[in-house]
């Protein structure tokens, strides 16, 4: 279907689907890049800055994506004010199920939302001072306990595949031949 064929719900959920796919991209490159570095120490060692500033950022990429996407600010589009739109749109009958499936699944994942959010406001968008200096405040973000470990990135994979599935069923459903 073609851009100026596609209605503004459309238009939405098409661009919502190209940032998740470009999130769930950037995970798996960060993934990859990981298992490489792992098996090939020397090659990496040639040039350790280069693959460093590689990690940086794409984890900077990653949460900025994510939190974008997961955003329920005021005047953003993120996913709930998209299942939104569609709840009070044409297609509010034949997606009031999807949309209450995701919304439910959304709910499972708070926690990490809060924590990816925790990311983008005190780390990678601001420079927090409770967080640069922890040690002074009572409550306090300990950067040291916010780490990008293995199950952060399994996790994240798995909520931005569920998210891409989600858009895809959504973009089916209002119409649009999706591409998975």
């Amino acid at each position: 279907m073609k851009w100026e064929e596609k209605d503004d719900i459309q238009k939405t959920l098409s661009i919502m689907a190209s940032e998740v796919a470009d999130a769930l991209n950037n995970v798996l490159e960060y993934q990859y890049i990981i298992s490489f570095m792992d098996k090939h120490d020397t090659y990496i060692n040639e040039a350790p800055w280069f693959w460093s500033e590689v990690l940086i950022s794409l984890r900077y990429a990653i949460i900025m994506r994510t939190a974008r996407i997961v955003d329920e600010s005021k005047d953003a589009i993120g996913i709930v004010k998209l299942i939104n739109m569609i709840e009070q749109s044409p297609y509010r009958k034949e997606t009031i199920d999807i949309c209450h499936d995701i919304q439910s699944q959304y709910r499972r994942y708070s926690a990490s939302f809060e924590e990816i959010k925790t990311l983008r406001d005190k780390i990678f968008a601001h420079n927090d001072s409770r967080v640069y200096r922890f040690w002074m405040h009572e409550e306090a973000v300990d950067i040291r306990r916010l780490e990008f470990d293995g199950d952060f990135w399994r996790e994240l994979e798995d909520i931005l595949r569920w998210i891409k599935e989600a858009l895809y069923t959504l973009c089916k459903t209002c119409g649009m031949c999706a591409v998975r």
